[in-house]
């Protein structure tokens, strides 16, 4: 059956593939480096930003049996489609919840800066 949408259109509906995963959701937070400078009165003078980009990724993710276990901190993580348009971070932390009546699910937490080229080992 086809989605049917009524209504406002949402500007996104969904979350990307990610190989191996059922991906639960995916968020990914912009942030920057900051400076302040203050003046010789002791309030702000100068704020200076736009250094330090980079972008913060946590993917909830459910493992396909296929997946025999979570990649390894440090390790680069590609997810999305396949190719040049994969997104790839750098892993920073995994966390692995396991419940009573549900299936085991990994929090992936990562991030990339856009002046650094990560590729995938292999």
């Amino acid at each position: 059956m086809a989605l049917n949408i009524r209504g406002i259109q949402p500007i996104a509906w969904g979350t990307i593939t990610t190989t191996g995963f059922l991906t639960e959701s995916i968020n990914a937070s912009d942030k920057t480096d900051e400076k302040i400078i203050d003046g010789d009165d002791g309030d702000q003078a100068i704020q200076i930003t736009g250094f330090g980009l980079k972008t913060d990724v946590t993917l909830e993710v459910i493992p396909k049996s296929s997946v025999d276990a979570p990649p390894v901190c440090g390790d680069v993580f590609g997810y999305g489609p396949t190719g040049d348009d994969q997104i790839l971070i750098t892993i920073i932390s995994i966390d692995r919840k396991k419940m009573n009546k549900d299936v085991e699910k990994w929090s992936i937490k990562g991030n990339f800066m856009p002046t650094i080229t990560l590729t995938l080992p292999g």
